[in-house]
């Protein structure tokens, strides 16, 4: 028991009146959950800025490849198309 004269009741009334917790440790861990929450949104904003900045450089890539090689190609291809009816209609088969 304990050194006191007092009754298990009493005990157990007096552990009941303590309080569980204090203002400073819910405070701490509010405090805590708000770092933790802003650094979540902070860290996703990173990954999705990360993704916009890839796909737009492979969207600038694609279209850089298009005007470069398309129509370079585009210009030898109907160049060549043209020479070819040229030809047929000079020498009919």
């Amino acid at each position: 028991m304990s050194s006191r004269n007092t009754s298990p009741r009493e005990e157990s009334l007096a552990d009941a009146d303590k309080p569980r917790g204090s203002w400073l440790s819910f405070t701490l861990v509010g405090i805590l959950a708000l770092q933790l929450f802003i650094g979540l949104c902070l860290l996703l904003m990173q990954i999705a800025t990360a993704l916009v900045i890839g796909v737009a450089l492979l969207v600038l890539v694609g279209a850089a490849h298009y005007f470069i090689w398309g129509r370079w190609l585009g210009d030898a291809i109907r160049q060549e198309v043209e020479e070819e009816e040229r030809q047929n209609e000079a020498h009919p088969r």
